[in-house]
Order: C-alpha cells, then structure tokens, then sequence
C-alpha cells in the first residue's frame, strides 16, 4: 500500500509537469509576434516656383509649393514655417532681389531643399488716366481712346491706330467705327508684367 501510494503521488507529479509543459507550449504558440515598425519614407518637395518670378519693386509674387513624406516645412530668409501640403501658394513681397530656399523634413530628421530666385526691380507698371473722346457716336464719326501710363516699355491695343505711333508713356488710339466697339489697351513694364484696360463706344445710326 506504501508503494501504491508513492505510484499515485509520482504519477500525479508527472500529470502536473506535463499539464504545464503542454500550456506553456500552447501559449508560446500561440503569442503573435509584434507588427512591424511601419517605413519612414525620405521627405520629397513636388514642385517649387514662383508667380511671377520677376515684380516690380514694392510688389508681390506667390511661393507655391508641395511636399510628401514630410512632418515639417520651412521657408528662408526668415526662417518661416509653413504646413506641410501637396499644393500651396503663399504672397511675398521682396525688396530686392531674392533667392528663397524652401527645406523640408521628415520625422527622423531627414532633410530635402530647393530654391528659387525672384527678381525685384523697376517701376510699378499702372495706367494712371484713361480717357474716352465720346462713349456714343455716330457710325464713321472719329473717336480716340487715350492713356498715360506709369512703368511701361511698350503698349499695344485696337482696333486703330495709334495717333503718336504707340509711345508707352501716353498715346491715343484713333478709329472710325461703323458698330459698336470695344477698343482695347495693354502697357507693358520692363519685367515683363502687363496691364490690360477696354471701353467701348456704342455707335448709332
């Protein structure tokens, strides 16, 4: 009986330790590994460009951008933070020439840059007095349609002609109309900037 009760106690011992090995088995298999530690793709600027990239001085032009992959942006000289954005334009107003440099990173610290320059110079291009000889006539009668301008290198317009051969600081277009018509000026500064203005005149019988 002595025996029997040994056998018994081993045997219980035996079904303890294998009962905790088979769980400690189950639960080993059974544990997922953890997920992986998503990628950190390097910070990229899509585009990068001014409009228009020369102004008169005193005048703006817009710093459009767009980054992927980015956590931060920022804007030089200044050192201005911008948001992060697939597309976006800001206003600026150099004094002068000037080379902006956009920087762009992402969250482990990587770092992309790229510039443009602006340029800034010259007279703001404005028509400063626009005048018409008469908003109503009678068909063949003479009308002219006159300007001064501030800034300008060169102007078109019509229909006519001009009556001092197209001086971009002051000149008339001259016409006789036999309809209605829209006459059309447009003075262009030395960047390249243009200014547009029309009037018609209603001709009657």
């Amino acid at each position: 009986s002595r025996n029997s009760f040994r056998g018994a106690a081993l045997y219980s011992e035996g079904v303890r330790y294998f009962t905790s090995i088979t769980l400690l088995v189950i639960l080993t298999g059974c544990a997922s590994a953890p997920p992986p530690a998503p990628p950190v793709f390097p910070p990229k600027i899509t585009q990068f460009y001014a409009s228009p990239a020369s102004v008169p001085t005193g005048e703006a032009t817009l710093l459009c951008y767009g980054v992927e992959s980015s956590t931060s942006v920022t804007l030089d000289p200044g050192g201005e933070s911008l948001s992060p954005a697939l597309a976006r334009c800001i206003e600026k107003t150099p004094a002068g020439n000037t080379t902006y440099t956009l920087t762009a990173k992402n969250k482990d610290g990587r770092s992309v840059t790229q510039t443009v320059e602006v340029t800034a110079g010259g007279t703001r291009l404005k028509f400063l007095d626009l005048a018409i000889s008469a908003p109503q006539v009678k068909s063949g009668s003479a009308v002219s349609f006159c300007f001064k301008a501030q800034g300008a290198v060169a102007v078109s317009g019509g229909p006519g002609r001009f009556q001092k051969g197209g001086l971009p600081a002051g000149d008339c277009l001259v016409d006789q109309p036999r309809k209605t018509t829209t006459y059309q000026l447009t003075v262009r500064g030395e960047n390249g900037q243009t200014d547009t203005e029309r009037m018609t005149v209603k001709v009657i019988p």
